[in-house]
């Protein structure tokens, strides 16, 4: 009964801890063949949820320190948003199977567009560049362009993701690399449901601030924690309570 009434605590509290983590400094060589030392940034944490009325998908992904534009002679890390769309034909992506869909981020400037890519189609749509604010940058997409439709509702429910960011020989794999991460309904507690509009990006002062706001509205990992077991013991004693005659 109590094993039950844990698992009703769970489903309720799950919005909460939705979220993806990935371990800091793990970042290691490319198990494809690529060229170049590259400066990674250290990705530790992705978020994934509909907006505008579930017709839009947000990515937040967070990295373990100030994200910074290399210069014009430099070379640029890459960020791929790697989608699996059940109802379109799985394709290879880079070296990654399961692959039907992608959203590309290369980082020559912090207004570069994105890339919506159509793996099995062979084909690809530029979107806005993602916003950045601190060590994190959101990117949303238009759900029809996502799925390359133009007509039709749109339905974003199925889709499964992943994130790899590259640079040079090295590369940062979201947790196992596995397709697995849903698009939640809402963003997590503390970040905006939609992103500044593109174009707009924020001065030092400004991000700073924008960051500090976000950690102090944000519900901690651990209170989240604490709130299932606190609603999974209260669910377990009612229940309890009405067994006894």
């Amino acid at each position: 009964m109590i094993r039950r009434a844990c698992l009703v605590a769970i489903v309720l509290l799950a919005p909460l801890l939705v979220a993806a983590s990935d371990p800091v400094g793990d970042v290691a060589p490319c198990s494809s063949a690529t060229a170049g030392a590259g400066t990674l940034p250290d990705l530790v944490r992705a978020d994934g949820w509909t907006g505008e009325e579930a017709t839009t998908a947000v990515w937040r992904l967070t990295f373990a320190g100030p994200l910074e534009i290399p210069p014009a002679d430099g070379t640029p890390f890459r960020i791929d948003i790697l989608i699996d769309d059940p109802r379109v034909t799985p394709a290879s992506f880079d070296g990654v199977a399961g692959v039907n869909r992608a959203v590309r981020y290369v980082a020559r400037r912090r207004d570069t567009p994105v890339d919506v890519v159509f793996v099995p189609e062979r084909g690809s749509t530029p979107f806005d560049g993602p916003v950045f604010d601190g060590n994190a940058l959101t990117i949303q997409v238009p759900g029809r362009i996502l799925l390359g439709q133009d007509e039709g509702s749109v339905n974003l429910a199925p889709l499964r993701w992943s994130v790899i960011v590259r640079d040079g020989n090295r590369c940062d794999v979201l947790g196992n690399g596995a397709l697995s991460a849903r698009l939640a309904a809402a963003p997590p507690p503390g970040v905006a449901a939609s992103p500044v509009p593109s174009g707009t990006f924020m001065g030092p002062a400004e991000t700073v601030n924008a960051s500090v706001a976000s950690r102090g509205t944000a519900l901690p990992p651990w209170l989240a924690l604490v709130l299932v077991l606190v609603v999974a013991v209260g669910v377990g004693a009612a229940v309890e309570l009405r067994r006894r005659p």
